[in-house]
């Protein structure tokens, strides 16, 4: 059985200007991946993230956020 998408994505980096309030990530699509996996084919919201290999990793703290854009104050 496929477990069905994440419709809420909450994030406490306060500094990204996807963060919204309540601990909530507005980004339309968010792109989490590995420190050290190429990216060549996806954009930082994961379009063409279908095309990229899967990137295993040992703990949470071993993974990326790659949509992060700091806030402009």
């Amino acid at each position: 059985m496929q477990r069905q998408r994440c419709e809420t994505v909450r994030c406490t980096v306060s500094n990204c200007k996807y963060w919204g309030e309540n601990n909530f990530c507005i980004a339309d699509q968010i792109l989490v991946t590995a420190p050290k996996s190429p990216l060549p084919s996806a954009d930082k919201h994961g379009a063409g993230a279908e095309r990229l290999s899967t990137t295993p990793v040992m703990d949470a703290q071993d993974s990326l956020c790659y949509t992060f854009e700091p806030k402009r104050t």
